[in-house]
């Protein structure tokens, strides 16, 4: 089994350090880079709890002076795990399901007590700031980085493709299935595809893939990276 993975570099380090222990193989060609945004540290007054969706927001906490005990909510286990790492001991994870976190904030804080921060990115999608705005809360969307798209695949991921080398290709976002979809089609290679299935974390980022000429598209039951690799009988 050949697994290329399109994360970012250290997002597919670790998952590829995961999936060497189970002997697959697997290959590393990002279709986005990290760029952290400038913050200011004080941004944090006031606020009476901080939302993440993304580990990519985790580094962000590094800015604030804030008790190891003040509330984190987090939209996944992997950014809870994140967060506490961090030395944050009152993080609270919705299990990959964003209106699970929805919920969870509004049945737990209250709008009198303040507003909250929303650590994300430029590029989101979800529609969680807008949910919590409608029952009644004050959300501050504070951008900290951006996802910065691959000009080109890499020639040794050229290679794999032409030669029929890959097996899967997992997907975590709409927008990287957009990136993959424009780079193959610069590059001439749509007709690279037949023999791959692609993952895909969700029924929109298949919706994005669907153009191109897959072997299979499969979507996981739960917008999570086990459910994802559950697809093909792998467990993370």
């Amino acid at each position: 089994m050949n697994l290329l993975l399109t994360r970012p570099l250290n997002e597919s380090k670790a998952l590829a350090e995961q999936l060497r222990r189970q002997n697959i193989t697997v290959y590393i060609d990002p279709l986005m880079s990290v760029k952290y945004l400038p913050i200011e540290p004080d941004i944090i007054t006031n606020h009476q709890a901080i939302i993440l969706t993304s580990g990519n927001a985790v580094k962000a906490l590094e800015y604030f002076d804030i008790e190891n005990d003040f509330p984190i909510y987090t939209v996944g286990n992997k950014t809870a795990n994140l967060v506490k790492m961090a030395g944050q001991t009152n993080v609270i994870s919705a299990d990959g399901d964003e209106k699970i976190l929805s919920d969870l904030i509004k049945n737990e804080l209250s709008p009198d007590n303040g507003p909250l921060l929303y650590l994300c990115g430029v590029h989101r999608t979800g529609k969680l700031a807008e949910t919590l705005i409608n029952e009644g809360f004050q959300v501050k969307c504070q951008e900290v980085y951006r996802m910065d798209a691959a000009s080109e695949l890499n020639e040794s991921s050229k290679i794999l493709l032409n030669s029929r080398a890959i097996d899967f290709i997992p997907f975590y976002s709409a927008r990287s299935a957009i990136i993959f979809k424009r780079l193959i089609s610069t590059a001439g290679m749509d007709n690279t595809l037949a023999t791959i299935t692609a993952l895909c974390l969700s029924p929109a980022i298949k919706k994005e893939l669907s153009s191109l000429s897959w072997k299979e598209i499969i979507t996981a039951k739960r917008p999570t990276q086990s459910d994802l690799f559950k697809l093909i009988k792998i467990d993370l």
